[in-house]
């Protein structure tokens, strides 16, 4: 049987003894034809020699070391590496189920999709050592596969997980901007790249994937296993260059909704928590100044919706603002 190849791309940064449970999930993967390409984007705390003696031992492994750019470079350089029909994500501190990926190429492949996702789990540092052991003696079989023809529509009104519970394939019908726990045929990636120097780059990325309206087949397996670790990058976003970033793309996918006659819902969520939150963390006059323009460009924008369109997505918001409190009680106070 010849088994279309498969890029798995890892960026990496000082990630410590987190990269070992990292590349040990990968290299269990039940599915035999793999191109892992860890990319060493300037670690100082020694990982580049760990990264070197795990590609000795395992020729699926491509080690690039280059220069500290930040994690857009480093996507952007396991991307150009990438020889793979098929295009995943996994971050160095995370955990792959050993099906992630034969599981995700059954989804797309049993569909004809362009992209395929799974489910993904939240686990504490103290939760790592039981989820690979339970993972690694986990077969499962293929969880229902739910087909999806509008990507964009579905980012932007199905982020409640109140709907998500409520609506017929809720959780199917659930996006995210983050590229981890999707497989992506490497077509998807002509002509897009991870802006370099942003620090919200899957928001950016994500909204010209779905704007090129994927089938995208989802299937209902928990298969990655996202870490709530205190010290990594997505952790630490709390910066007045952060939250302008996030609201950059904001408008950005704001637009493109609007462009394809979409209500965009979570997106107005975002604009109005960056509209908050760049005038919380602007310490100097020209952030000062950044944060004012981004206000008016905001109402502006709003200023387009009818009132029926703002009531309609206050209220989602409302709803979803809610969840987060519960969310971050139950989820992000992990250890």
């Amino acid at each position: 049987m010849n088994l279309k190849k498969v890029s798995i791309i890892v960026p990496v940064y000082n990630p410590g003894e987190l990269i070992h449970n990292c590349i040990r999930t990968l290299r269990w993967q039940t599915y035999d034809n793999l191109e892992i390409i860890l990319v060493d984007d300037g670690s100082k705390d020694g990982t580049d020699k760990v990264l070197d003696q795990y590609a000795e031992e395992d020729s699926r492994l491509l080690v690039i070391h280059q220069k500290n750019g930040g994690i857009s470079v480093a996507q952007n350089t396991g991307l150009d590496a990438a020889t793979g029909d098929y295009i995943t994500f996994v971050d160095n501190d995370d955990l792959a189920h050993p099906q992630l990926i034969e599981k995700l190429v059954y989804a797309l492949e049993s569909t004809d999709a362009g992209l395929s996702k799974c489910r993904w789990g939240h686990i504490g540092v103290s939760e790592i050592d039981k989820t690979l052991s339970t993972m690694e003696h986990d077969p499962q079989p293929h969880g229902k596969v739910t087909l999806i023809d509008n990507p964009l529509k579905e980012y932007q009104t199905v982020f409640s997980k109140i709907a998500r519970k409520i609506l017929k394939d809720g959780e199917a019908r659930y996006f995210n901007e983050a590229n981890w726990c999707k497989m992506y045929k490497a077509e998807l990636f002509e002509g897009v790249r991870f802006p370099v120097g942003r620090l919200a780059q899957d928001l950016y990325v994500s909204c010209q994937i779905y704007n090129k309206d994927p089938r995208v087949a989802d299937i209902d397996n928990h298969l990655y296993f996202w870490l709530q670790n205190q010290g990594s990058v997505t952790h630490n976003k709390i910066s007045f260059r952060n939250h302008h970033d996030a609201y950059d793309a904001g408008i950005i996918y704001f637009n493109t909704a609007i462009g394809k006659g979409i209500l965009p819902i979570r997106s107005y969520r975002l604009l109005i928590d960056g509209v908050r939150d760049e005038k919380k963390t602007a310490h100097t006059p020209d952030e000062n100044l950044i944060a004012s323009k981004d206000k008016a460009i905001f109402h502006e924008l709003a200023s387009t919706l009818t009132f029926a369109q703002k009531i309609k997505a206050k209220s989602m918001i409302l709803i979803r603002v809610l969840e987060g409190f519960v969310y971050d009680i139950m989820v992000h106070n992990r250890r």
